[in-house]
C-alpha cells in the first residue's frame, strides 16, 4: 500500500490547492511493486505513507481518514492469480531456499498448493498475503461481515495500462512504466475438476472479476 499526493494544482506565485490524493491498495501478483516503486520514484509526487506491502482496504480504511483520497487497485483473474502465486512459489529464491518460510515448501505439488492453501487459512486472517481463497479481499469495505467495495475502481490485470493511465490523469503526471518482480512462467497442468473445485471456493472472487468493467 502506497498513499501519495500530486502536485499542487494552480499557476506558480498565486494561491495553489493541494494535489490529489491516491491509495494504491498492492494485492500481490498484480503488478503492483512495479507501480509502487514508479509511484516511490516520480519527484512531483509526494509519498504521504507507506505500510505493509500487501495491507487491505479494509485494514487502511480502519486506521486512517479517507476523506478526499481515492482508493484504487488492481485484479487477476482467479485461476490465472493462483498459477502466478504458484511460479513465485516455485522460483528458486523459494523453492531451494531450507531456511525459507514454510508457505513454500508445504505443498510439493499445485493441486495441494490450489486446495490446502485454500483450506488452511480463513476469511477473517487479513495479514496473510497467501490467502489465495479470496484475492477479492483486498478490495473489500471495513465491514467484517460484507463484502461491498472498499475502493473506488478494481482495474483489471489484463488491463494494467488503464490503471498506469488513470493514476496519471488523477495526478497530473506522466509515470514511467517499471517492470520488476515477475514471476517465471511456467505452463500449468489442471487435474480434471480442480478448476471447478477452485472455483467454487472463490465464488466471491470470481463474481467481482466478471462484474469489473
Amino acid at each position: 500500500m502506497i498513499e501519495v499526493s500530486g502536485p499542487p494544482i494552480g499557476k506558480p506565485g498565486k494561491r495553489q490547492i493541494p494535489g490529489r490524493r491516491l491509495v494504491y491498495i498492492h494485492t500481490p501478483r498484480t503488478g503492483g511493486t512495479s507501480i509502487t516503486r514508479a509511484l516511490q520514484a516520480h519527484p512531483d509526487l509526494k509519498v504521504l505513507r507507506t505500510c505493509l506491502p500487501h495491507m487491505t482496504a479494509a485494514d487502511y480504511r480502519r486506521g486512517h481518514r479517507v476523506a478526499n483520497t481515492v482508493l484504487v487497485g488492481a485484479m487477476r483473474e482467479p485461476h490465472q492469480w493462483i498459477e502466478s502465486q504458484w511460479a513465485l512459489v516455485q522460483h528458486p529464491r523459494h523453492a531451494n531456499d531450507p531456511k525459507g518460510h514454510p508457505f513454500y515448501n508445504r505443498w510439493p505439488k499445485f493441486e495441494d498448493y490450489v486446495i490446502g492453501h485454500a483450506q488452511e487459512y480463513t476469511p477473517w486472517r487479513f495479514q496473510s498475503d497467501f490467502l489465495l481463497k479470496q484475492p477479492a479481499r483486498w478490495h473489500r469495505d471495513q465491514k467484517e461481515t460484507g463484502w461491498e467495495l472498499g475502493v473506488k475502481m478494481v482495474f483489471k490485470f489484463d488491463e494494467l495500462e488503464s490503471l498506469w493511465s488513470w493514476m496519471e490523469k488523477r495526478l497530473g503526471i506522466e509515470l514511467e512504466r517499471i517492470h520488476v518482480n515477475a514471476a517465471p512462467r511456467h505452463p500449468i497442468v489442471w487435474p480434471a475438476g480442480l478448476k471447478a473445485e477452485f472455483a467454487k471456493l472463490c465464488q466471491r472472487d470470481l463474481h467481482l472479476w466478471n462484474n469489473l468493467a
